[in-house]
């Protein structure tokens, strides 16, 4: 990306993120939020000059080594979620559907219609339980990411590779509130599958979302922005060499105020 500065900014809040040493207002969630379940880091302002296959939900992604959510992606990522869900495949349709995006459709569609959304302290108790896709079925209830989780377990049951299904972390901008969605990776391109449409929308871009964490089989995620550099300024015509900062901006000052060396040949 040689006109960016997207990997120093995202690498900087990297760093300061699995150290903990970003400020407050970084890492916890919003006393506002209405789910109020995801730390938010501060992200530069989104450029559009990366090129889409780069892109994941409208952001760039770095690869870091702890979240705050660890803990409960090891303990969905981990469990044995896709045995015992083939019973749970034949229901969904998925087989009688032509071509694998339409078995992902009905896959994502099966699951927004069959799961109640019930937020966490109202089914678990706590501000936030990622819940185990056989605990999702058998309560018939679950949040946004709990949906997100069976959906990735019952395609893993079909045959999709792991590495290449994104559970992803992110700021609903319409609904000003945190939300997750999964982003299944297939040969012409991501698509996100959302609990709060049947619709799979194409994962490359931003679909309203800002992506904060994402999580996957073969890694862990920090989400930013490239940040495009200023463009080059024509350098000011100079009648004459100068050999002195202060001669070239303060004329009238002596010239050895500063002693700064510079040169008016290129």
């Amino acid at each position: 990306m040689p006109a960016t500065e997207a990997i120093p900014v995202m690498a900087v809040l990297a760093a300061r993120f699995e150290n903990n040493d970003a400020p407050h207002s970084e890492l916890t969630r919003p006393e506002t939020s209405s789910e109020g379940c995801y730390p938010r880091p501060k992200m530069a302002a989104a450029a559009p000059s990366v090129p889409n296959d780069q892109l994941i939900l409208g952001s760039l992604r770095l690869s870091i080594r702890t979240t705050p959510f660890d803990q409960n992606w090891r303990g969905v990522s981990q469990a044995p979620s896709a045995r015992g869900l083939k019973r749970w495949l034949v229901r969904t349709g998925a087989s009688g559907a032509v071509g694998l995006r339409a078995q992902v459709a009905a896959i994502n569609s099966w699951v927004n219609n069959k799961i109640a959304y019930t937020d966490d302290l109202a089914l678990y108790r706590k501000n936030d339980f990622w819940a185990a896709s056989r605990e999702t079925l058998r309560r018939g209830k679950g949040d946004c990411e709990d949906y997100a989780i069976l959906k990735m377990d019952l395609l893993a049951a079909m045959g999709i590779e792991r590495d290449k299904m994104i559970l992803v972390v992110a700021r609903d901008l319409v609904r000003n509130a945190d939300h997750a969605v999964l982003v299944v990776q297939l040969d012409d391109g991501p698509l996100v599958l959302d609990n709060s449409t049947d619709i799979l929308r194409d994962g490359r871009l931003a679909n309203d979302y800002r992506p904060i964490m994402s999580f996957a089989s073969n890694g862990k995620w920090l989400h930013g922005y490239a940040v495009a550099t200023a463009a080059p300024q024509p350098a000011p015509l100079v009648p004459a060499p100068v050999e002195t900062i202060a001669a070239l901006s303060v004329p009238s000052a002596p010239a050895n105020l500063l002693s700064t060396r510079v040169s008016a040949s290129n």
